[in-house]
């Protein structure tokens, strides 16, 4: 909205009675005419009669709005410049892996590493290291997880490789009734009666 005077001097003299007068009068519309019109917010203006500073920004409270700046919070910086609000990160905000028994090993740009070993209460296993044929079993003490590897009973031998584990019949010596539908016994080598029937073993004594 922009206000105009659309007298002339003539007509402005009908009215005024002298020269100054009529400069004075000019001179009221001239400032009229620079000022800033006050639109209401409900009318899709501002409501504000001033110009915003470097880095104001217009806020909204529910009613009207506000000029105000952005307030830094930790490891953020803030620079404003004429029509630009630069953010930056200022410095490493503080970081925990708390009881995960993970922590911050390295920053760097957008990106946090984590080191350590992932505990059992959080989905880990507890362990960074392993070998051959070894397993992870429950532990109700501490109600974790341990490592260990099979181990061989009577007639049972075991041959633990890299992610493999072997179990084998040992110490029977040479089955004499395998064929499907035999029955019998005999003797093994390490001196236990085999009784076969029906071609399945019911009995080492």
């Amino acid at each position: 909205m922009t206000l105009r005077l659309n007298l002339t001097r003539d007509q402005l003299a009908s009215f005024l009675k002298s020269p100054e007068q009529i400069k004075q009068f000019e001179n009221m519309f001239m400032s009229v005419d620079g000022l800033i019109p006050i639109v209401p917010v409900e009318k899709g203006g501002t409501g504000l009669a001033s110009l915003p500073a470097i880095g104001e920004v217009l806020i909204g409270d529910g009613t009207k709005y506000s000029l105000n700046t952005l307030t830094a919070g930790a490891g953020i910086g803030i620079a404003n410049a004429p029509g630009d609000i630069t953010l930056s990160n200022t410095g490493v905000l503080s970081f925990s892996g708390g009881v995960t028994g993970l922590t911050p090993a390295a920053l760097s740009t957008g990106d946090i590493t984590l080191d350590g070993t992932l505990n059992v209460g959080n989905g880990g296993t507890g362990q960074t290291s392993y070998n051959d044929g070894e397993i992870l079993i429950g532990d109700s003490t501490g109600n974790t997880l341990s490592k260990a590897t099979l181990t061989a009973g009577a007639n049972i031998t075991i041959t633990n490789g890299a992610g493999s584990i072997v179990i084998d019949v040992s110490g029977l010596g040479t089955m004499a009734y395998e064929n499907i539908g035999a029955s019998g016994s005999f003797t093994a080598a390490s001196g236990e009666v085999v009784t076969v029937v029906n071609g399945i073993i019911t009995s080492i004594v």
